[in-house]
């Protein structure tokens, strides 16, 4: 019980940094770019595994299976995280750009970029194994 007032009371006190370092909105911005630079390109890489690349098709049982079919190279997805890695440095390469801040923000271009790049990453995983 009292481990649990411990981590309450310090998860108040670290609620207030952002107040006391800038403005609430300031902070609240970054987090959301924060969010968008990591949930956009997973978003794009889990949309085209399922649409284009395994076409709405999983075998579950197949998941939980070491070696299985979905296993790829020692239980990583090497396209899916070079995609990402990608993605997200694309974010932090555009997200500030005017065209880019004034309109529709780097979420959207990244999660299409990461979309048609982990296609064509796949298809060269598929020719390889």
């Amino acid at each position: 019980m009292t481990a649990l007032w411990i981590v309450t009371v310090i998860a108040v006190l670290l609620t207030f940094i952002p107040l006391l370092l800038n403005s609430f909105l300031d902070s609240f911005i970054a987090f959301l770019d924060y969010i968008g630079m990591v949930l956009g390109p997973l978003l794009g890489i889990m949309i085209a595994d399922f649409f284009i690349v395994k076409k709405r098709v999983y075998n579950v049982a197949e998941m939980e299976k070491s070696g299985g079919r979905y296993w790829f190279t020692g239980g990583f997805n090497f396209a899916a995280i070079v995609t990402w890695v990608i993605g997200v440095v694309l974010f932090l390469m555009i997200h500030n750009l005017p065209a880019f801040t004034h309109t529709i923000g780097a979420t959207y271009p990244v999660l299409i970029v990461s979309f048609i790049l982990y296609c064509i990453l796949s298809q060269f995983q598929k020719k390889a194994s």
